[in-house]
């Protein structure tokens, strides 16, 4: 009897409008986007910009001007070296400049081949020019402002360097760049705009950015990065794509901290999830 009783009750309660409203707030349930869908992937930080100075010409390092965590502007001096041979060269070139100007101007007054001798003093002027942009080239400077990350610099001192050998590296940390490393399955939805969350491994904290760029072909991972997968028969190891994120540089974001980001995509529907999931499954199914 009290089972009657209550079926009856529920029945009472279930009125058309009620059965309306009910059925449109589980409809609202399925169709309205309210699940944040996102990509994971890992995620190492680099400088906003790096700049490796070398040496241009051979030389010997006489003096060594900077050292490691020493903020640096653009044009500041980082090393000096002597080439004596250059300097000679320079000398030699300054002199024979000065009687070739000397010989082009009596060769002028006496109207005497002057094109000859015109000619000439240009050659050597050129010539000139050329060692004297060396011999500049002597003093390393830094192209831009930023930190000197190089460790040891010191160590340089009376070191013969050869044209092209690395002297210091300097990072500028007024922007740094996360760069992220999505699975090739995630990019259908990866668009730049995107907002991402980065939580260091080293913290609790978390920060976050808009992606700026995603780049169209898949990147090499920095070692240990990205835990590779064992490889089966008839699969291969999956291509990750770099999606950067730049941050301003306040301190907290060290240059090569690693972590985990989620980039989130769109918000969808549990229709849309279930619809998609579906899809997928006939795809995989049918292909």
């Amino acid at each position: 009897m009290i089972y009657l009783d209550k079926k009856e009750r529920l029945k009472a309660w279930l009125t058309p409008g009620r059965l309306a409203l009910l059925g449109t707030g589980i409809l609202a349930l399925l169709l309205v986007p309210v699940w944040p869908e996102s990509i994971q992937g890992r995620f190492i930080i680099e400088p906003g910009r790096r700049a490796v100075i070398r040496a241009d010409v051979p030389g010997r390092v006489s003096e060594v001007l900077a050292r490691e965590g020493e903020v640096v502007s653009a044009g500041s001096p980082l090393v000096r070296m002597r080439n004596l041979n250059l300097e000679s060269a320079v000398d030699r070139g300054h002199a024979d400049l000065s009687l070739a100007t000397a010989r082009a101007t009596q060769a002028q007054l006496n109207y005497a081949a002057f094109g000859t001798a015109e000619q000439e003093r240009r050659h050597l002027a050129e010539r000139s020019r050329t060692l004297d942009d060396q011999v500049t080239e002597l003093k390393v400077v830094s192209p831009l402002t930023g930190v000197v990350v190089t460790s040891r610099l010191q160590d340089l001192l009376g070191a013969e360097l050869q044209a092209g050998a690395e002297i210091a590296e300097v990072d500028n940390l007024t922007t740094v760049l996360a760069r992220i490393y999505v699975p090739e399955v995630g990019l259908r939805d990866l668009q730049p705009g995107a907002h991402a969350q980065l939580r260091p491994d080293s913290s609790f904290g978390w920060f976050s950015g808009f992606v700026a760029a995603v780049a169209p072909a898949p990147g090499s991972i920095p070692d240990g990065l990205v835990e590779q997968a064992k490889t089966y028969a008839g699969f291969r190891q999956p291509q990750y794509y770099v999606a950067t994120v730049p941050l301003n540089g306040d301190g907290s974001q060290l240059v090569g901290m690693s972590g985990t980001a989620k980039i989130f995509v769109k918000r969808r529907s549990i229709a849309a999830y279930g619809w998609r999931f579906v899809r997928d499954a006939l795809e995989r199914k049918f292909w």
